[in-house]
């Protein structure tokens, strides 16, 4: 569940999950300054109806300004997945996660010679 609480300004949020495409099984805009309790209890409420059949399949979502947005997805690609809003200065302002899915041992060995930190500059 993506909320946009409306305290950076009048803006819908472009949220972008980079590793999967998610369905989106529900989006509203609730008014500005809408806080993630509000849309707990509308939930707990019964006031958020989600569209688990046939939902639409996306990389990259809107997230309204003063309302919320539901993705679901199932996390079976492992790695280290940036999810964030596309308005690349909010990611300043908190607008940027780092989804770990799996364990090291999921991921596919680390090629022969590639650069580990510090490694990569050339000899001049």
């Amino acid at each position: 569940v993506l909320v946009d609480e409306g305290t950076i300004g009048d803006e819908n949020h472009p949220f972008h999950l980079h590793g999967y495409n998610f369905h989106v099984v529900a989006m509203e805009r609730l008014g500005s300054e809408t806080t993630v309790e509000e849309v707990k209890a509308l939930d707990a409420a019964g006031g958020i109806r989600r569209k688990l059949k046939n939902a639409v399949k996306k990389d990259t979502v809107t997230i309204p300004d003063g309302g919320y947005t539901i993705v679901r997805f199932t996390a079976d690609n492992p790695g280290w997945w940036l999810m964030h809003c596309h308005l690349n200065f909010h990611s300043e302002l908190g607008m940027v996660a780092v989804l770990h899915v799996g364990q090291t041992s999921d991921l596919p060995p680390v090629p022969q010679g590639f650069p580990k930190c510090g490694n990569f500059a050339p000899d001049l």
